[in-house]
């Protein structure tokens, strides 16, 4: 469904509560124009007001006055309806009102009367509510009404030519009335153009601050006082495994972990964050916390995904690495080839002996094995950058066993398992292509070991708790002593006389190099899962 652009929902609510106001004004109005009707009957009708009120025709004032009190009623039905406009009514309000008030007070002595002032509350009202010729049109309609009441009641013998002195200031007083209005009218637009200029501004700032709140690469948490999510940001959402309606949310629902420390934060505020998991496979987070004011009512988290900053460390760590496995290889590879070279030429030497030939195969094979271990070295310090891109993992898994199988004896017995099917990743294909077949070697070799056969597993889904895309690589091998399994991605660690203890730390530093994991998953029933976590799924945050 299209949503309405933010800037005409803003205008259309600015012109609503403009309209909203207008019609309470309206509406107070016809309040005021009801208490003065009735007020005029019930004084009239029990004789309890000033004795002029109808003195010279009682049956004319009792009629007008008993109208206009009908008339403001019947205006509370058509404000309760908004119908016609706020324009149209006052219009039809502020000529009733020239005309039952002009009659009262004609019915009642004239302008000397005074009633002729009740009309300065309906011209100021116009004034407020309309434009300044619609102002300007009912004073000068006032002042007609009234001169022409003072003219016919003085052609008809009933006044005095010196009231029309009384008509003509009353006349220049509904003027100046007209005219402080207009200029009262005129301040308050330009007063409230000014709040609603500093309104938008205001709106464009708090807009400017959220967009860069949510699109910051740091997570931002704000959190009350009682442990309940205020405002969160898209990346901390991510990196707190995208829960559902997370605001108003408690803590501890979200991350106990973060909780914990939160709480030690409060009672210690010199307290450093410590790097802590929500689950077994995903990121190292490191909050930071800080008050918004003096007495932590707000408490402004911030969580950093450390995987990145130890990702700059190990560039940082393989560029030294590389410099120093350069010089290195130059000066060791001249003399270790010239050593094999050597070996293999006494080695087809009729002179030597069987004891000899025994020594040159020794010399053969550690020449060998120092020439492998210089080049895992130079294949860590200087392995190129990652280049991500999109990898469906069902045609890349299919594609990698086909590949895989191709001459090997025994050939591997392969399961492979995506569900869902469209699983899609962000990783670099040649280097997930290295991480998988050092897992798969690996796997095949330890199934060898235990059943006798290349038996291995490999299973893609969704994480239902973080939403993170894995790969587990699961064989069939005895699996691996807890002791081992802490040490086993250190460089140079392994188990095997043949091993170089370098495949598994290169394998996690490549899926480092892309934002993804690699972690070791026990099996109680035998085994060992290697679980490549991805980067999480680009996904909405959900609506509040």
């Amino acid at each position: 469904m299209n949503q309405p652009i933010p800037a005409l929902v803003r205008s259309r609510d600015q012109a609503g509560s403009r309209e909203h106001y207008a019609w309470r004004a309206l509406t107070m109005f016809n309040l005021y124009r009801f208490l003065v009707a009735g007020g005029m009957v019930m004084l009239f009708e029990l004789n309890l007001g000033p004795s002029f009120l109808g003195q010279e025709r009682p049956d004319l004032y009792r009629h007008t006055t008993a109208i206009y009190l009908l008339l403001s009623l019947l205006a509370v039905p058509l404000l309760y309806r908004r119908q016609p406009s706020v324009r149209s009514q006052v219009v039809i309000m502020v000529l009733i009102d020239i005309a039952c008030i002009t009659l009262a007070m004609h019915a009642s002595g004239g302008v000397s009367t005074g009633l002729g002032m009740l009309l300065g509350v309906s011209i100021t009202t116009t004034s407020l509510l309309l434009a300044r010729p619609w102002s300007l049109t009912f004073a000068a309609l006032a002042s007609v009404a009234i001169v022409s009441e003072q003219t016919w009641s003085f052609l008809a013998g009933l006044r005095s030519i010196n009231t029309f002195t009384q008509a003509g200031i009353l006349g220049a007083t509904f003027f100046a009335m007209s005219a402080l209005a207009l200029m009262l009218a005129r301040r308050i637009r330009e007063t409230e153009a000014a709040a609603e200029a500093s309104r938008v501004s205001l709106a464009k700032l708090e807009r400017l601050n959220e967009h860069i709140i949510q699109y910051m690469n740091a997570g931002v948490l704000v959190v009350d006082k009682q442990q309940q999510i205020q405002l969160i940001n898209h990346a901390a959402w991510t990196l707190l495994g995208m829960p559902n309606a997370v605001q108003q949310k408690p803590v501890d629902e979200v991350s106990p972990a973060l909780l914990k420390q939160l709480r030690h934060w409060r009672r210690n505020p010199d307290m450093k964050g410590e790097p802590f998991r929500l689950a077994n496979t995903g990121p190292d987070l490191l909050p930071a916390f800080t008050s918004l004011g003096t007495d932590q009512q707000l408490t402004l988290i911030f969580l950093e995904d450390t995987s990145k900053t130890t990702q700059q460390a190990t560039q940082m760590k393989l560029a030294s690495l590389g410099r120093l496995t350069a010089s290195i290889a130059h000066e060791i590879r001249n003399p270790l080839g010239a050593l094999s070279h050597a070996a293999q030429l006494l080695k087809e030497s009729p002179d030597i002996g069987p004891a000899d030939q025994r020594l040159v195969d020794i010399i053969e094979k550690h020449s060998a094995r120092m020439n492998n271990i210089i080049e895992n070295i130079l294949q860590i310090s200087q392995r190129r950058p990652s280049k991500p891109e999109r990898i469906a993992v069902a045609a890349f898994l299919q594609s990698f066993v086909d590949d895989f199988k191709l001459g090997r004896s025994p050939a591997p017995e392969i399961v492979a398992d995506v569900n869902p099917r469209d699983i899609v990743v962000q990783c670099d294909v040649g280097q997930l292509i290295q991480v998988l077949t050092n897992l798969c070697e690996n796997g095949i070799r330890y199934s060898i070991r235990k059943v006798n056969r290349p038996l291995l597993e490999l299973h893609a889904g969704v994480d239902k708790g973080n939403g993170r895309p894995f790969l587990d690589v699961i064989d069939h091998g005895e699996g691996i002593n807890p002791e081992v399994a802490e040490k086993m991605f250190e460089p140079f660690f392994t188990t095997s006389s043949k091993g170089l203890g370098l495949g598994l730390y290169l394998a996690r530093e490549l899926c480092e190099a892309n934002q993804a994991q690699l972690n070791y998953l026990p099996i109680p029933s035998g085994g060992t899962c290697f679980r490549i976590s991805f980067a999480p799924a680009q996904r909405t945050v959900p609506a509040q």
